[in-house]
């Protein structure tokens, strides 16, 4: 892409998104949005894991992209300060900023495909996609886990004639999110 002109500086300055932090000691980035609402996980259940990782000492930061407008309402009506929410960064700054996290926690979605390529750890929530399709491959020596509750269905959300108004599958507890993301970022 060098090359082509298409970027001019491989190492472009820092977006002050985590500027000045040691690689992977940036805060737990947490993105509740995904290409479709079907597969978002509720965001009350990312506030959560937001508290959560506030008792244990850690610091989180919400991340949403040009689509996740009514989530950041949402997420601001939960209690969410404003300044926890990172609103449409730019792709390099999302990079920079997934460089650094100590683990993202997201739907299936583009953002969490991106962590891990970033070799971020990650904690993915499925519901009606298929992890086993579907889930991001760890890059970089990053850890990640793909969450999907255990269900009598099938995946099916490449198969219209299957939605189901109430996803079983997006009942991923709480508490098993938040020991995934503890077991791959190893506290």
């Amino acid at each position: 892409m060098l090359r082509a002109g298409l970027i001019k500086d491989m190492n472009p300055p820092s977006s002050g998104f985590g500027a000045g932090e040691p690689l992977r000691q940036g805060p737990v980035l947490i993105h509740p949005g995904a290409g479709s609402p079907r597969k978002c996980w509720p965001v009350a259940n990312f506030a959560a894991i937001c508290n959560k990782a506030a008792k244990a000492g850690l610091k989180a930061a919400f991340v949403l992209g040009p689509a996740d407008g009514a989530l950041q309402k949402e997420l601001l009506g939960l209690g969410v300060p404003s300044g926890d929410i990172a609103v449409n960064p730019s792709l390099m700054d999302l990079w920079e900023a997934l460089r650094g996290c100590r683990a993202l926690v997201g739907n299936d979605s583009g953002v969490t495909h991106l962590a891990a390529l970033a070799g971020a750890p990650f904690v993915a929530i499925f519901g009606p996609s298929d992890p086993l399709r579907w889930a991001p491959r760890k890059s970089g020596g990053g850890k990640g886990r793909a969450l999907r509750e255990k269900t009598d269905c099938l995946p099916c959300f490449e198969l219209e004639s299957k939605n189901c108004d109430s996803p079983v599958c997006l009942r991923t507890r709480v508490e098993t999110a938040w020991q995934a993301l503890m077991e791959v970022i190893e506290r």
